[in-house]
């Protein structure tokens, strides 16, 4: 998400449809966030980069309402790493902070959100 002047965000995810860009407000700020949230939910699990953009994103909105004094953490966006769909992960790869894993066998991990092949992670 960038800002484009002083009352105005432009979303960096293109599905959201409800306006080009987003109010500098409490309000939309949180509605995008919740909307984020239901994509985390309703993750496909073909590529890890759409849950990774979609995390980043949520992130951005904490930072923006950080800006203007309001705290929101991604739960209360309504998003929790914990029950984001996934593909099985490995019990031998449990020292990772592994969040989900898509259909390729590719991860997002940590977090900074690291996108890893789990083969890679195996054989470290």
């Amino acid at each position: 998400m960038k800002q484009v002047d002083g009352t105005s965000l432009l979303p960096a995810l293109e599905e959201y449809t409800h306006g080009f860009t987003i109010n500098y407000t409490v309000p939309d700020l949180l509605a995008y966030g919740e909307w984020i949230g239901i994509q985390v939910k309703s993750w496909n699990m073909e590529k890890i980069t759409d849950l990774c953009d979609l995390n980043t994103e949520a992130r951005d909105v904490q930072k923006f309402l950080e800006n203007i004094g309001v705290s929101f953490s991604l739960e209360e966006l309504g998003i929790d790493l914990h029950f984001v769909p996934t593909y099985p992960i490995p019990d031998r790869l449990y020292r990772y902070t592994i969040w989900a894993v898509d259909s390729r066998g590719t991860a997002m991990v940590g977090e900074d959100f690291r996108i890893v092949k789990l083969d890679e992670l195996i054989d470290e």
